[in-house]
């Protein structure tokens, strides 16, 4: 039997938390990420910004920032890597709300966690 790491842990939880919100926002959902299925539309404006995609970004922003906070002393470089995230969202959501048109792409880039696998295991 193997002993199973922390990280294998946390992107099991993860995996599991964004197969529940695909069951009921219609997003897809794969190990380790966090990643809103594409739409037809290239891009997303203000006017289009549904509530439930603006609470999606929101929700994502939180976990991230507690993940980056979680990890600051056992994994810094997973702390910067889910602060970096968490400003990214912050940057569609502020784009969104000022009504600029905003690619399908740095929608999905942004809510896609599935990098943080290469950044190591926490240090126990």
């Amino acid at each position: 039997m193997y002993k199973t790491s922390p990280i294998t842990i946390l992107l099991t939880v993860m995996a599991l938390s964004a197969a529940g919100c695909a069951a009921t926002t219609g997003s897809s959902a794969t190990a380790g990420s966090t990643t809103l299925a594409s739409t037809s539309e290239p891009s997303t404006s203000s006017s289009e910004a549904t509530p439930r995609l603006m609470q999606r970004l929101q929700q994502a922003r939180t976990f991230d920032r507690s993940q980056s906070t979680a990890f600051t002393r056992s994994a810094p470089t997973l702390d910067h890597f889910y602060s970096r995230k968490a400003d990214e969202l912050t940057d569609v959501m502020r784009r969104l709300r000022a009504g600029q048109e905003v690619p399908q792409d740095d929608i999905d880039h942004a809510l896609d966690n599935s990098l943080a696998s290469t950044y190591g295991v926490p240090v126990q």
